[in-house]
């Protein structure tokens, strides 16, 4: 926000939106955070979580270092990210190189076993790889779990941060229109924020789950999210004397 701040955030994905569970809003010019900057969050989001929860973290490249998935691996967490293309790629006895130069013909999936993948090469590990046709980015994903077409589908849960942080750009509360440029002020509002999506996203969940989707969605299909049937839901009950729901799934 304004080249001087970032939020980093780590979300639970819940009927295509990313409910917030922990973040940290760093004095930053940049979007490339480094991991001892906010290491800290991953710990305190695994003390939320209960016991024995499988968890399956989902990213986008920027994450995608050997530091980060020791810490994931300490925590006891799966993970699903996507690499960049230039990421290196490494196998016992074959010749190393970038995963994007791998040869193989578009509308393909690959899934290499026994890999080590960064300049640090860490593994060894997984990778699943689709060349799409032309016109659309390829797919790289890196796996500690045995790759299978599933993985891209995992991996593709990201798309609902996408989704949360188009919330905080235009679609629900911008963040930027607040002009707060206290870090420790907007932490604050990022819980104002987080609590309000939980609350949105269970009224929402609720107006579905009782018929009355109809009556703020007017699409034949779903065409709308939870997070904003729940906010058409409260403002039409707060128009109508409705009740709202009073207790969260």
């Amino acid at each position: 926000m304004w080249n001087t701040s970032g939020v980093v955030r780590l979300s639970l994905v819940y009927r295509g939106r990313a409910v917030p569970l922990g973040w940290k809003v760093l004095e930053h010019p940049s979007s490339r955070v480094a991991y001892d900057m906010y290491k800290d969050v991953l710990d305190r989001v695994a003390e939320l979580l209960p016991c024995r929860c499988p968890v399956v973290l989902t990213a986008d490249r920027g994450v995608a270092d050997t530091h980060r998935m020791a810490h994931r691996a300490r925590l006891g967490w799966h993970w699903r990210i996507r690499l960049k293309g230039s990421v290196g790629m490494y196998r016992d006895g074959k010749r190393g190189g970038q995963v994007k130069r791998m040869p193989w013909s578009p509308g393909k999936a690959l899934f290499w076993h026994g890999v080590y993948s960064t300049q640090h090469r860490y593994g060894p590990g997984p990778i699943a790889m689709a060349r799409c046709h032309a016109g659309k980015a390829d797919g790289f994903v890196v796996s500690d779990a045995p790759p299978a077409v599933q993985t891209f589908e995992e991996s593709g849960w990201r798309v609902a941060i996408a989704e949360h942080c188009w919330d905080d750009q235009a679609n629900g509360v911008p963040l930027e229109s607040s002009l707060i440029r206290s870090a420790a002020a907007l932490e604050r509002l990022c819980l104002g924020l987080a609590i309000t999506t939980r609350y949105l996203v269970a009224q929402g969940t609720a107006v579905v789950q009782q018929g009355q989707r109809r009556w703020v969605d007017a699409h034949g299909c779903r065409g709308q999210s939870s997070l904003k049937i729940g906010w058409h839901g409260v403002t039409l009950a707060l128009s109508r004397g409705y009740t709202l729901v009073t207790r969260v799934h």
